[in-house]
């Protein structure tokens, strides 16, 4: 079985473990490129208790990686607004490293300094560490300065400065299940493209046609509205188009492709068509409905037992994705978390999340919907 890391804050007691990790760390990692004095020398100054508690009150983020509870690594991270976010610790247990783990650490410190707005990531590496210089580059960083630090006791720190940029070509990002006006204005104040408005009495995020209307008057012209409906009956649809005149709908149902080009020629809107996925194999479903529809939105099968088409909170394996050259929505399991990585390994053009910027079904949490917005549009 994989494994996998959690990650939590670390806090003032915390301090005496971040110090051990470091003593493992830096005895194994470091002996081949720094003489034994400077090592005691550098543990001594940058890991004493004072040291670490003074960077945690300056705002200085630490982080523990943890393995089921126990601690193997960590990192420390500074955010400056849209400044440069500074990556001043990044260290693995030297059993673990070259397992892939040190690239999770690296993720996890990305969407830190992306969630905090940095639009740029920098990090210092010492010049003679070339296995450090070689797995930083295949993650994206360049060298972009030199610099020789007197850090004291006779002892200089040589080493490169890296930076790698946190923004690539945005995806388009909708947030789908709004249900309240300040809910809808926190998604589009955090630059949301769509809202989605669910039509579906079974779903915790269903709306009325009345409150639909009103939500759809305060986003419109400001973000494209999408009425999210389920196998709907033409007398629905056309409802929905009277009350709520919405840029899009969403078919999330059994809906067929004659349906599907039936309810676009209906309703004279944008539509898209939502396809389960849990294996590639599935892909296949996709293809009739390729030219009947504007978008296609890939989303996890539902599990056996579930209520809702859609909304469930479960993810799939994102790379089955990579071979498709048209443009599609991905859904499914998003949250601020992965929704960047999300979108690195599958290549997705917009990104849809509901229950993923929740605390409750149906829920929708302002901060949470910022936090996501933020990482789509990151690296």
């Amino acid at each position: 079985m994989p494994i996998h890391l959690t990650f939590r804050p670390a806090v003032p007691a915390d301090i005496p473990v971040i110090r051990e990790l470091a003593e493992q760390v830096w005895r194994v990692s470091y002996a081949a490129m720094l003489k034994a004095a400077q090592i005691d020398y550098m543990l001594g100054w940058m890991y004493a208790q004072e040291a670490i508690a003074a960077e945690m009150d300056r705002g200085v983020q630490w982080t523990l990686a943890e393995i089921e509870g126990r601690p193997v690594g960590y990192l420390a991270l500074s955010l400056s607004g849209s400044g440069p976010a500074e990556l001043h610790k990044l260290y693995l247990l030297p059993e673990h490293q070259g397992s892939g783990l040190g690239q999770e650490m690296l993720r996890h410190a990305r969407a830190l300094a992306c969630q905090g707005g940095a639009r740029e990531l920098r990090l210092r590496v010492n010049k003679t560490n070339t296995r450090a210089l070689k797995s930083y580059a295949r993650a994206g960083f360049r060298i972009v300065d030199a610099l020789v630090a007197d850090i004291g006791g006779g002892f200089v720190m040589d080493d490169y400065v890296l930076a790698m940029s946190l923004r690539s070509e945005a995806p388009l990002v909708k947030i789908c299940g709004l249900s309240t006006p300040d809910t809808l204005e926190a998604a589009i104040t955090a630059g949301a493209d769509q809202i989605g408005l669910v039509f579906f009495p079974k779903s915790p995020r269903h709306v009325s046609l009345e409150q639909a209307r009103a939500l759809a008057d305060q986003a419109r012209g400001r973000a494209a509205i999408v009425g999210l409906t389920v196998d709907a009956t033409d007398g629905a649809i056309d409802a929905i188009m009277e009350a709520v005149r919405p840029d899009w709908l969403q078919l999330h149902g059994s809906e067929t492709p004659e349906r599907v080009a039936a309810v676009k020629q209906r309703a004279g809107v944008f539509v898209m068509k939502a396809v389960g996925l849990a294996t590639a194999a599935d892909l296949a479903a996709a293809e009739p409905y390729a030219q009947v529809t504007d978008r296609i939105l890939f989303d996890a099968k539902p599990p056996k037992d579930a209520a809702l088409p859609g909304g469930n909170g479960v993810a799939f394996d994102w790379t089955i994705l990579k071979p498709i050259d048209e443009p599609f929505m991905l859904s499914g399991g998003l949250s601020p978390d992965n929704v960047a990585e999300a979108v690195r390994i599958s290549g997705a053009a917009a990104v849809d999340v509901s229950s993923g910027v929740e605390t409750e079904p149906g829920r929708k949490d302002a901060a949470l919907i910022a936090a996501f917005v933020h990482a789509a549009r990151c690296r």
